[in-house]
């Protein structure tokens, strides 16, 4: 009896869990933008003020994404949902994903000699 109660309030406290994806795929505001690595000042001034103008980044369920008002593109999560996956025509492009919340996340965009990362925040 004292193993079933364990079992059924386990169950409880897992299925309150969200599944990755189900937290990736809402809209998010842009709060902050990082940088790592040899990064020339006027670079990121100009990175900083391109994703601050785009203010919002919108995952929707059907595994598309749009940053502000630019043009749609696919997303897909890795199997260990670590990371994302962002397909433009041709190219795909790598974010890893350092910290996913229903409330807070932060994304990393790796570079050679460089980075930067996104700090974004749920809109209610």
């Amino acid at each position: 009896m004292k193993y079933m109660l364990s079992a059924c309030l386990l169950g409880l406290l897992l299925s309150g869990c969200k599944a990755p994806e189900k937290v990736i795929c809402n809209k998010w505001q842009i709060v902050n933008i990082t940088f790592d690595g040899d990064i020339p000042v006027k670079d990121k001034e100009d990175l900083r003020k391109n994703f601050m103008a785009q203010k919002t980044i919108l995952f929707n369920s059907d595994h598309t994404m749009q940053i502000g008002n630019e043009e749609p593109k696919k997303w897909r999560l890795s199997v260990k949902a670590d990371t994302l996956f962002f397909q433009e025509k041709d190219i795909e492009t790598v974010t890893l994903i350092r910290k996913l919340s229903t409330r807070k996340s932060k994304l990393e965009c790796p570079g050679k000699n460089r980075s930067y990362s996104v700090h974004l925040s749920a809109v209610k």
